[in-house]
């Protein structure tokens, strides 16, 4: 019974470790904000912003990724805290589907805001569904 115990408890306590490092089945996990497939994500998620959450006389672009959480359910959702901010492209004068790093530059001095954007992805389905919405607006030279 002692030799039991002796073996038991150890591989208990590995077990619990492991399950605890790696997150809870289901659970939101930390992602690495600087991976460039979550910035990928912030330029398609840049035609919502501006079509449904921003009210600025000028196109966001996204500036950074400050935060992503991703949780495994019937898909992949993804809970990104993006920076965005004002482009040199006016609104009205492109498309919000043509806004890319290649025709709306980042203006400088313009307004930022902080946005959560929700992406739930069924990737085996070519599916991306994106929720958008404002957190605050950033002050001039405020660091995120």
């Amino acid at each position: 019974m002692a030799l039991k115990t002796t073996f038991l408890v150890p591989l208990l306590a590995f077990t619990i470790q492991n399950v605890i490092s790696q997150g809870m089945p289901g659970g939101l996990t930390p992602q690495n904000p600087s991976d460039p497939s979550y910035m990928e994500s912030a330029w398609k998620a840049a035609k919502d912003v501006n079509e449904r959450a921003s009210n600025s006389m000028y196109m966001m672009v996204p500036i950074k990724v400050v935060q992503v959480q991703t949780q495994v359910v019937a898909g992949i959702n993804q809970n990104m805290e993006i920076l965005y901010g004002d482009s040199t492209c006016r609104r009205g004068a492109i498309a919000t589907s043509a806004v890319s790093a290649a025709n709306c530059q980042l203006m400088p001095n313009g307004n930022r805001a902080l946005y959560n954007v929700q992406l739930y992805a069924r990737p085996w389905e070519n599916y991306e569904q994106f929720t958008v919405t404002k957190i605050r607006d950033v002050a001039p030279g405020e660091q995120i």
